[in-house]
């Protein structure tokens, strides 16, 4: 059971496994995000407040994990993400600045469900070291 990048669930066009582009987090594009936001935690951009906590340095903020894995699921699933979709994560690990991040998501399961069916999915992000930082579940429907 798979599903295609048009949400069909043809088992010979089928990809089971989705790698995104990866992204470097460069300590500037962390500062720049937590000025867009509005929201400056010393933790993702003060290397003095950053160097003393556990994690003893800055680290990026979760949303730049999350972000690579819900444009994939955006991309593979145009409307049906946006209107039904469903997205549970956790942060298993700091991204620090320097890293490289790729989002990727597996097809687990198919559910039928009105109208159509409901895919399973596990969802993940990694460092270029295979370091997984963020883990977790999504469903979608599909018709």
């Amino acid at each position: 059971m798979a599903v295609t990048a048009d949400t069909t669930t043809n088992e010979s066009e089928a990809e089971t496994v989705i790698e995104g582009t990866s992204r470097e987090i460069t300590q500037d594009l962390m500062v720049e995000y937590t000025d867009t936001l509005g929201f400056r935690n010393p933790i993702h951009y003060s290397g003095d407040f950053a160097g003393k906590s556990e994690y003893g340095g800055p680290i990026a903020s979760g949303p730049f994990a999350l972000a690579l894995v819900d444009d994939l699921l955006l991309r593979h699933f145009p409307r049906s993400w946006l209107t039904s979709g469903a997205l549970s994560v956790a942060y298993l690990a700091p991204v620090r600045p320097g890293a490289t991040i790729t989002g990727r998501v597996e097809v687990t399961g198919l559910a039928k469900s009105a109208p159509g069916s409901r895919v399973q999915l596990a969802v993940s992000c990694v460092t270029g070291e295979g370091t997984v930082v963020m883990a977790g579940t999504a469903s979608v429907d599909v018709l």
